[in-house]
């Protein structure tokens, strides 16, 4: 299933409108009720180089949960926020890609290949091996793995790290 994302930037005529608006935001969402199907996840962004801008980012699971909340912002958040006046430029779509990248996305693969939880390059790790632990300089066969080795996916859903 493809998960729905919704960014909504506004752009204020201040930083005091920007505040009060995040303000309510926080409030309003705190208050939210609707029965979901799945998880919306809600981010509030304020703009790092211009305090009247920020941004609302929302991810749905399900377009009736994206429907429900677009409805109820519609009604709740959306006649409050045009009384501030800002410039709003709103984007909904499909999300096409998703990358995590990192140290710490590489640790917690390491940590579920060392736990038996996922295999590597098709051999399975044994947790007893490593004492539970995941350590860098670890070996897996005669493959020895440091911090600036990459992970991905086979199409089996097999670990793979190269």
């Amino acid at each position: 299933m493809d998960e729905i994302r919704r960014t909504i930037m506004n752009e204020f005529p201040d930083e005091k409108s920007c505040d009060i608006f995040i303000m309510v935001l926080t409030q309003k969402w705190s208050e939210f009720r609707g029965e979901l199907a799945g998880k919306c996840r809600v981010e509030i962004v304020r703009d790092s180089n211009d305090a009247r801008c920020m941004s609302a980012i929302l991810t749905f699971e399900h377009l009736e949960d994206f429907i429900l909340i677009s409805e109820w912002a519609e009604e709740t958040i959306i006649p409050y926020r045009d009384t501030l006046s800002p410039k709003t430029q709103t984007f909904s779509g499909v999300i096409e890609a998703k990358f995590e990248l990192g140290r710490e996305v590489i640790r917690t693969i390491w940590a579920a290949c060392f736990m038996g939880l996922a295999t590597a390059c098709g051999v399975t790790c044994d947790a007893a091996t490593y004492g539970g632990e995941c350590k860098e300089g670890a070996t897996i066969g005669s493959r020895k793995f440091s911090a600036m080795h990459a992970a991905s996916f086979d199409r089996k859903g097999r670990l793979c790290l190269c």
